[in-house]
Formats: C-alpha cells, structure tokens, sequence
C-alpha cells in the first residue's frame, strides 16, 4: 500500500481514495490501508470509504468516496483562504459550514468530508421555505434553492408526498427493501406510486398487467380501478384484454388498424357494436354470426325463421347472435311461435379505411 501511494504522489496525485469492496462488513483492513497509505502521503487529502460513507450499497459507497477525492483540495484551499481573510478583518470565533443535507459541519470535518458540501443549496432554506409555505395556507408548495451550480427542492415534502403515495398503494413497510427484494406485484405498486408522486393530471398506464400471472393480474385491475376512484385522475389504460377493458372502463374506444372503430360505455359497445368486428372481438364466448336468406320484397330468413322486411339493397347482411340470448324450447313446441326481438341494422355505404363493415343485427 506504501508503494502504491508513493507511485500515485510521484504522479502529482492530490488526493487519494481506498475503497474495499466489502469494508461494509469488516473495515479493519481498509483503516489499516488507510493509515499505511497516510505514513507516505504528502498531504491531508486522503480518505477510506468506509469513513466517507460507511454502508452496505457497494456503488453508492464507492462512488461517494470516489468524488470526495477531488473536491478535498478544492474545499480545503477555500475554507483556508476564508479563514485567513475572517482573521486579517479581526474574527475570532468560530464558522460552521452548513451541509447539503441540513446541519452545520466544523472547517475540519468540511476538508475531511468535502462530498457533503457538494450541493449548494443545503436543505436547511428549504425547509424553512416549506415550513413558512405551510403557515401561510399553501401545503402543496414544493420550496427550492437555486444555487450557482445545483437546485435544491425541499426533502420533507418529498418525502411526505413518497409516504402518502406508499400509504395509498399499501406498500409502506416495503420502502427500505431494494427492488429485487420486491414481487412482481409489489413492483407494479412501486411504479404506480412513482406516477402518483407527481400528481399528473393524467395517468397513462399502458399494458401494465401484461407480465402478471392471473390471480395478480386479478387482484392489481381491481387496485388500479379503486385508485382511479380515489384520486378522481382522468386515467388512459391500453389494453388487448377485453376483460381488463369492459370492467375496468367508464368509456372504451375501440381502435383496428390505428383507426377508431367506436367509442362508448361499455354496455354501448356489447349491446349495440358499431361493425362486426367489434361485435365479434367484445364478448366471451364471442358472437355467434349467422348469414341469413334473401326471402324476396326485402324480407329474408334466418335458419327457416322469417325477419322483419328491410331495405338493404346493394348491401351483404350478417347476423350477430349472443349465446346469452339463445333459449332452449321443448322439441315438441310450435316453431312458428319462434320470435326474432330485437334486430337493430347498421349501415355503412361510406369509404371505409378498415375495409368492408357488414350490417350487424342482434336477437
């Protein structure tokens, strides 16, 4: 370790940072790296990770560690010369610098731990911002610092808003485990909460139940729906699952081909489709679709029953049949007393960019 600092100081190196991948767990032979490293070292500007930012997130210790390196000579060459231009002006107390993450730090730990000066707008003006934003009747204010080289926003309403969104979502208790820790329907609450966080006017989810098996898939489109309901969002779903939209929607809008086939509730839609591709796709079991007969002066029959006469010249006629709607009679009854309710035709003589809609009827 001595003759790796000494290559490094040979080099005009200013500061030196020891990072040992698992000092997390055991620093004793970082601290020993430290102190033999320091033995050679020409300067003060040296620091171990486990010192720096003592955790267990190996990326987040090193890379701290690692910035802190070029920032102690900056740091410590400004608090010198601050400190010699308070003393020429006759001061003789004592400043504290105060910490990007709130709380003051002596000159000393400042030139030992120059990364917790790297923001210039310390959370401490925020804070107070928000607190005064609140006092005044404003409780959704977000504060902010505007420094030469960072903007600061107000940590506490950060993470009042993160606890209000877990709180919703029911996922509180897993905010401190890391995502692989996490289901796949935790995961899909995570991302949810991290749209709600920023209280957008409009929620988008698209396919967000795709990758889930289907008891999860179940339980999440009954969350997303009770969600919807509690924040009052306009909320866009994309979807290929019917069921997902026609228990899920107030309005679906049906779209083939990037055009829009028909808009509605979903009752609208199963009830009355606009073209038979839709009265085909939306149901379960799907539509039974039936050709009917042409029976002269505009009447025509349906599997021997006679309908009523419409005017259709020109155009082919198919009719769409729900298995909900087919009842079951004795083999004896009078097949003439078999009625056909309920037929609604539509017609479609327009250029269609789709490509040809039949007139779809329903019993």
């Amino acid at each position: 370790m001595r003759a790796a600092a000494r290559r490094l100081a040979a080099q005009d190196c200013e500061a030196l940072a020891i990072v040992f991948i698992n000092a997390y767990a055991n620093p004793a032979n970082e601290r020993a790296a430290l102190a033999a490293a320091r033995e050679v070292w020409p300067n003060a500007h040296i620091a171990c990770s486990s010192a720096i930012l003592p955790e267990i997130r190996e990326f987040e210790r090193a890379s701290t560690t690692a910035l802190n390196a070029p920032l102690q000579p900056v740091v410590g060459s400004y608090l010198e010369r601050l400190e010699d231009a308070l003393a020429v002006d006759g001061f003789i107390g004592r400043f504290h610098i105060v910490q990007s993450n709130s709380g003051v730090m002596s000159t000393a730990t400042a030139c030992k731990l120059s990364i917790r000066t790297a923001l210039s707008g310390p959370a401490a003006g925020v804070i107070a911002a928000a607190a005064i934003a609140r006092a005044a009747g404003f409780p959704d204010i977000i504060t902010g610092d505007l420094g030469g080289t960072s903007f600061g926003t107000s940590k506490a309403e950060i993470a009042r808003r993160v606890r209000e969104a877990a709180d919703l979502e029911e996922i509180g208790h897993l905010l401190e485990r890391k995502p692989r820790e996490l289901s796949g329907g935790q995961r899909q609450r995570v991302a949810v909460c991290r749209a709600i966080v920023r209280s957008p006017k409009v929620f988008l989810f698209d396919e967000p139940l795709s990758n889930l098996d289907t008891q999860l898939r179940n339980t999440a489109r009954t969350e997303i729906r009770a969600l919807q309901r509690r924040l009052g969002t306009t909320t866009v779903y994309v979807t290929h699952d019917q069921v997902e939209a026609m228990t899920m929607a107030d309005r679906i809008v049906i779209m083939k081909d990037g055009h829009v086939q028909q808009t509605g509730t979903p009752i609208e839609i199963f009830e009355k489709p606009a073209t038979l591709f839709i009265g085909t796709f939306i149901g379960t079991p799907g539509m039974n679709v039936l050709a009917p007969a042409a029976a002269g002066a505009g009447g025509w029959t349906v599997a021997g029953n006679p309908m009523p006469p419409i005017d259709q010249a020109g155009d082919q006629i198919a009719v769409g049949v729900r298995p909900e709607d087919v009842g079951f009679e004795p083999a004896d009854a009078d097949p003439s007393a078999h009625v056909i309710e309920g037929v609604k035709v539509l017609r479609h003589r327009m250029p269609d960019p789709c490509g040809p809609r039949w007139p779809v009827g329903r019993r």
